[in-house]
C-alpha cells in the first residue's frame, strides 16, 4: 500500500501528495512530470499503478521549495 512504502522511506515522502488518476490516460505518465495542484508544481516521486484492475494509477508527488 501507499503508506508502506511511504513508512519505509521515511522522511523521504516529506510534503508530499497522493493523486489518484486514472491508469489508461492519452499520454504515459512518468516520473519527468509535475503535478500542477492549487498553484503550486508538485515533481511525481513514485507511480505505483494498478497492475490488477488497470483502473487506477496512484502518484506520489512531492512539493517544490
Amino acid at each position: 500500500t501507499i503508506s508502506d512504502v511511504k513508512a519505509l522511506s521515511g522522511t523521504d515522502f516529506a510534503n508530499t501528495i497522493d493523486i489518484v488518476i486514472r491508469q489508461q490516460q492519452q499520454a504515459e505518465i512518468n516520473n519527468t512530470m509535475l503535478v500542477k495542484w492549487r498553484g503550486k508544481k508538485y515533481p511525481i516521486v513514485k507511480i505505483n499503478p494498478d497492475y490488477a484492475k488497470k483502473e487506477f494509477m496512484v502518484l506520489v508527488c512531492k512539493l517544490v521549495s
